[in-house]
């Protein structure tokens, strides 16, 4: 019984096989929409580069300059109300409030609604009540305050999740040296996932960098420089590119907007990397290499780097692979497996019968 059910493994192939097949299939279909989106705004927006958008867009009073000021001065001012307000709360969160708390139920409810809502709904929200409501005119103000709402709660839930990934032996030792609780956060927790926070404000920036819907209905349309500081009106990238894609189909408006496009995209992959530099950075485990150090350590792995073993790797885990799918529908493997079957049957038919019969006998001689 042992060798048919170690035999009995067809079910667990065909599953596993199906599983892999899914997963590399979906990761191969990320990696091909996000490939062929990046690499067609880099190629048409190369192709319709012209130095002259910068300085002004025709029909604009300004050019891409402008609108890349007007963003920086949006990020800016949304990360001044965002990040206290997310990290007094995923601190909340994290170190104050009990699991079974009815409060911290209710806020992370409205995180988890918040976050599924669609930003235009928070730009309609921002209009109505900022702008309408309270006399705030359209400008990188009224849009940051949005903008905040927008932020949230991705902000809490990624500053609440480093605060919880602080080992629980660095706040016992900290209580152990006599500190409080407000110095166990200031001086242990807070420098200690200042990792994830970093990481966490680098994304939201990213996001304020891509939201159009929620900042054209509080910050306006116009390309033109901010002059006015945090009071002016005028367009961010994302935007600009939406209203130019509006316009139809003028070849040289989609030239410019790919052109839009192409800086957004430098601008937001950059701080993705950035992310992932500071990330690395602030890591305990981090070890600062010198400048020559690094480049011969990059020049060893891409020069002298055995390429050879890889493409063998690669070959063998293929043949490996296309093995064990021909090995799932061998006509030999599915006799051993209906033969196996067939004796496992036979064997638990066998125990069944002697099991009955020991009843019976037990049962008689305790009649008797």
């Amino acid at each position: 019984m042992v060798q048919t059910s170690t035999d009995k493994r067809t079910k667990k192939t065909i599953e596993s096989f199906v599983l892999k097949f899914f997963m590399m299939s979906s990761t191969a279909i990320i990696i091909a929409f996000t490939t062929w989106i990046i690499l067609g705004v880099m190629f048409k927006g190369v192709a319709g580069f012209e130095i002259g958008a910068f300085v002004q867009i025709e029909g604009q009073r300004s050019g891409i300059f402008a609108t890349v000021l007007v963003t920086l001065l949006l990020v800016v001012n949304t990360l001044m109300f965002a990040l206290p307000l997310s990290l007094i709360v995923a601190v909340y969160l994290a170190e104050y409030a009990h699991q079974d708390s009815k409060f911290a139920k209710i806020i992370r409810f409205a995180i988890n609604v918040l976050s599924s809502t669609p930003s235009i709904v928070f730009g309609v929200f921002g209009l109505s009540f900022f702008i309408v409501l309270m006399k705030i005119p359209m400008s990188v103000f009224a849009a940051s305050l949005t903008m905040t709402i927008v932020i949230l709660p991705p902000l809490i839930t990624s500053f609440e999740d480093a605060c919880t990934s602080v080992p629980d032996n660095y706040r016992e030792a900290a209580y152990g040296m006599g500190l409080n609780k407000t110095k166990v956060i200031f001086k242990v927790v807070l420098p200690n996932a200042m990792q994830g926070i970093v990481t966490g404000t680098i994304l939201a920036t990213a996001r304020i960098i891509g939201e159009a819907a929620p900042v054209y209905l509080t910050l306006g349309t116009s390309v033109r420089m901010p002059t006015e500081g945090f009071f002016s009106s005028g367009a961010t990238l994302t935007t600009q590119i939406y209203m130019m894609a509006a316009e139809g189909s003028n070849p040289a408006v989609i030239g410019v907007a790919y052109q839009v496009a192409l800086v957004t995209l430098v601008l937001v992959l950059g701080l993705n990397a950035f992310s992932g530099y500071v990330a690395k950075r602030l890591n305990p485990a981090y070890k600062k290499v010198g400048f020559k150090t690094y480049w011969a350590t990059k020049y060893n792995i891409m020069v002298k780097h055995n390429y050879k073993q890889d493409f063998v790797f690669l070959g063998k885990s293929i043949k490996n692979f296309w093995m064990k799918f021909i090995n799932v529908f061998s006509i030999k493997r599915w006799k051993i497996i209906i033969a196996n079957a067939k004796t496992r049957r036979a064997v638990i038919k066998n125990i069944i019968g002697e099991a009955k019969k020991n009843d019976s006998k037990t049962t008689k001689k305790l009649d008797q």
